[in-house]
C-alpha cells in the first residue's frame, strides 16, 4: 500500500470494520493510522491540546496485611507528584481476588484525595471466577470512558476470568465498545487503558487484541497503557504507542528479570503525544520501635560473718 499524499489524506473517508479486517497490517506497515491523519487534516491550523499530568500504576498484587506498609509508602510517594490530576489503576489490584485487598487499596488511594480510575485484572477474580468482590469495592470500574481536558480515556475489561495466557477479551467488552464508540469524538486524542497488553509483540497479549484496535481505526489514538506482563515493553505504531510497565507489587516479581518496581508519570502534551517517565519506587521498612532498656540493679552482696 502506497503512502497517501497530503492532498489524499485530506479526503480520508471513515474506515469501516469490514474494510479494516485484513488491512490493518498494511496500514501499519505504511505508517498510517486513519484517525490520527484525519484529526490532523481536520484542523485548519495548529491548535494545541490541553496539557496535564497523570500517574499510571499496574499489578499491585496485594495479598496480605503485611503488604499494607508497602502500599502506604507507594501512595505516599505518588502524592509527591503535586501536578498529577488523576491516577490509573491498571488491574491486579489484589493477588487472589480477596475483598480485604480491594478495600485496602481503595482506602489508600481514596486518602490521596486525587481522582482515580480502575480496570480489573485476572488476579482480581478469585478461583470462583466471580468479580463480585471487585465490583462491590470498585463499582463501575469495568468498561467505562472518561474525558479530561479534551482528551478521551477508554478503560476496558480485558480479562477472561482467572486465565493468564491464551485469553480472549470477552464479548461483553466488545458489545460495550460498539455501543459507546459512536458517542465519542474521533478527533480528540484518545488513550486506551487495559490490564492485558494490546500489543501482539508482548507476552500474554489476548488473542483478539487486534479486534479492539481495529475499532479505533477512525480515532485519534495516541497511547495504550497496560500491565499483566511485569516489564517495560514498547511498540510504536507511527502516531501512537502500546506500552506495559514493571509491576509495583511487594510479593510479585517482574517477568523481564528486572528488579525495579515503579509506575509511569505521564504528561499529555499540546501536540497530542504522551510523554512517559518511569518512577522508581523505593520502599524503606518502618523502623522497629525501640524499647527502653531496663536498668540492671546489681544484687546486694552479703558481708561475710566475722570468724
Amino acid at each position: 500500500m502506497k503512502p497517501l499524499a497530503p492532498s489524499a489524506a485530506l479526503r480520508l473517508a471513515p474506515v469501516t470494520r469490514r474494510e479494516a479486517v485484513g488491512g490493518l497490517a498494511a496500514l501499519l506497515a505504511a505508517g498510517l493510522w486513519p484517525g490520527a491523519l484525519r484529526a490532523a487534516a481536520d484542523k485548519p491550523k495548529p491548535v494545541p491540546y490541553e496539557e496535564f499530568t497523570f500517574v499510571a500504576l499496574n499489578d499491585f498484587h496485594h495479598r496480605e496485611p503485611a503488604c499494607d506498609p508497602w502500599f502506604t509508602a507507594l501512595f505516599h510517594q505518588v502524592t509527591q507528584h503535586k501536578d498529577a490530576e488523576f491516577y490509573l489503576l491498571l488491574g491486579d489490584l489484589a493477588d487472589n481476588g480477596a475483598k480485604d485487598s480491594f478495600t485496602t487499596i481503595r482506602r489508600l488511594v481514596t486518602a490521596t484525595k486525587i481522582p482515580f480510575h480502575a480496570v480489573p485484572g485476572n488476579h482480581d477474580c478469585p478461583a470462583s471466577n466471580s468479580y463480585a468482590a471487585y465490583a462491590e469495592v470498585f463499582p463501575d470500574s469495568f468498561n467505562h470512558v472518561f474525558t479530561h481536558r479534551g482528551w478521551q480515556f477508554v478503560a476496558l475489561d480485558s480479562s477472561e476470568g482467572t486465565k493468564y495466557n491464551n485469553t480472549h477479551i470477552q464479548p461483553a467488552t466488545f458489545q460495550w465498545l460498539d455501543a459507546e464508540l459512536p458517542k465519542l469524538d474521533p478527533l480528540k486524542p484518545t488513550v486506551i487503558c487495559t490490564h492485558f497488553p494490546l500489543s501482539a509483540k508482548t507476552p500474554n497479549c489476548p488473542l483478539n487484541a487486534e479486534d479492539v484496535l481495529q475499532r479505533f481505526l477512525n480515532f485519534n489514538l495516541r497511547l495504550t497503557l497496560g500491565g499483566h506482563f511485569h516489564g517495560k515493553t514498547l511498540e510504536k505504531r507511527e502516531q501512537f504507542e502500546l506500552v506495559t510497565n514493571a509491576c509495583c507489587s511487594r510479593v510479585a516479581n517482574n517477568h523481564d528479570g528486572t528488579k525495579d518496581k515503579g509506575y509511569w508519570l505521564c504528561h499529555a502534551k499540546a501536540d497530542g503525544t504522551v510523554e512517559r517517565a518511569f518512577q522508581l519506587f523505593t520502599f524503606t521498612a518502618p523502623a522497629a520501635p525501640t524499647v527502653p532498656a531496663i536498668p540492671v540493679v546489681p544484687s546486694p552482696t552479703t558481708a561475710p560473718k566475722p570468724a
